[in-house]
């Protein structure tokens, strides 16, 4: 009987460290929008210089830290942090792009945010468009 009793502590200890391990995930990436103002693209050939500001929106609560906005051609700028609810402008870029679609009024630029949230490091791609309409 005292077998059984050890048999089945030790089979219920298996289910609830099994339980826990099930609960600790990969944490979620945070709520964020990012978009270009104040756009100029002036165009030369296949590629074409743009100057815009970027706003980088946090729709969480907590604040992204040390937020940095990394760009195809590796090079990166930093944001800073960001606060729960809140908006920040980045100083005006000046950036070369390849034009994809010549003529076309709508200009994607890839970015990936490197940031910092809730002491979890994330990288966020974003689809960036420099729409010059």
């Amino acid at each position: 009987m005292e077998r059984l009793a050890l048999h089945a502590r030790v089979v219920f200890c298996a289910c609830i460290f099994s339980t826990l391990v099930v609960v600790a995930q990969e944490p979620a990436p945070p709520n964020l929008f990012a978009r270009a103002s104040d756009v100029d693209v002036v165009v030369q050939g296949e590629t074409g210089l743009a100057t815009f500001k970027l706003h980088l929106t946090n729709h969480e609560d907590a604040a992204l830290e040390n937020v940095s906005v990394v760009f195809a051609d590796g090079s990166s700028v930093p944001i800073g942090n960001v606060e729960g609810q809140a908006t920040v402008v980045s100083e005006l870029q000046n950036r070369v792009i390849e034009i994809l679609v010549p003529g076309s009024q709508s200009i994607p630029v890839h970015v990936t945010f490197t940031l910092f949230f809730e002491g979890s490091a994330f990288e966020v791609a974003w689809p960036l468009n420099l729409g010059t309409e």
